[in-house]
């Protein structure tokens, strides 16, 4: 199905959501309304567990697209309280993206609590 269908019905009932791939599967210009959507249909006290990569942009176009937690905070600050967890470079776990010319690629961990 199509993420920007569902509606608060859908969701009333989640408490929780594992985001490992959808934010940085999206390219700058749609992140915006992927979180509006999200923040929208999701009831209040709801977690998300975001898992974001942050890297040279230029190295790679992407998929994975880089999100910096800068931009994670400018997202979702005004509609959850955000708690960054644990950060850490992972290039060396993951063989093809060194393959692929980047230098860095940080993974950073988020825990947000919709308001």
């Amino acid at each position: 199905g199509d993420f920007f269908d569902l509606g608060r019905r859908e969701l009333s009932n989640i408490s929780a959501v594992f985001d490992r791939a959808s934010m940085v599967a999206l390219p700058p210009a749609m992140r915006e309304r992927y979180v509006r959507h999200l923040v929208s249909v999701l009831p209040a006290g709801a977690q998300i567990l975001l898992i974001t990569f942050d890297y040279p942009q230029h190295e790679m176009s992407g998929p994975p697209f880089a999100v910096t937690p800068g931009e994670v905070e400018a997202l979702y600050r005004a509609y959850a309280g955000v708690k960054l967890l644990s950060q850490h470079d992972v290039l060396d776990e993951n063989p093809r993206f060194r393959q692929r010319g980047m230098t860095r690629l940080v993974e950073s961990v988020f825990l947000l609590t919709v308001r």
